[in-house]
């Protein structure tokens, strides 16, 4: 019983950083303009995505982690993924205020779910494979 709650408050603390940063993207889309909620998208993208580098970092660096060369590649097909896909999403090239906040919604959005998914790797040190 003991360890199921330790679980349980070790997954809320691991999880906190992508869930502030959660919180925050609901504020953006409380803003009235493109301007506002452009600006508030892209300094929660450079929020979010440097808690994805050190999230990545810890990984990477995780002495429990057989598999680096696999992480590292996978990151970095996922950032190819997530640029290609926000260009997708948002394939205009003007640079007006609607397609600035498209794109910054996207990457952002992006950002957090992969910050989510290395939250859950460095949770469980590693553990990638595992069935729980």
């Amino acid at each position: 019983m003991l360890a199921f709650i330790l679980a349980i408050i070790f997954t809320n603390f691991s999880l906190a950083d992508s869930q502030n940063l959660r919180s925050e993207e609901k504020e953006c889309g409380e803003h009235m303009s493109y301007k506002q909620i452009s600006g508030c998208y892209s300094t929660l993208y450079r929020k979010a995505d440097k808690e994805l580098n050190d999230q990545y970092s810890k990984l990477r660096n995780s002495p429990v982690l057989e598999n680096r060369k696999n992480l590292v590649a996978a990151q970095q097909l996922w950032v190819k993924f997530r640029d290609a896909d926000c260009v997708f999403h948002e394939p205009r090239k003007e640079s007006d205020n609607l397609v600035s906040s498209g794109r910054s919604i996207c990457l952002t959005r992006r950002t957090l779910d992969r910050l989510e998914q290395l939250e859950s790797y460095n949770f469980k040190k590693g553990c990638n494979g595992c069935a729980w």
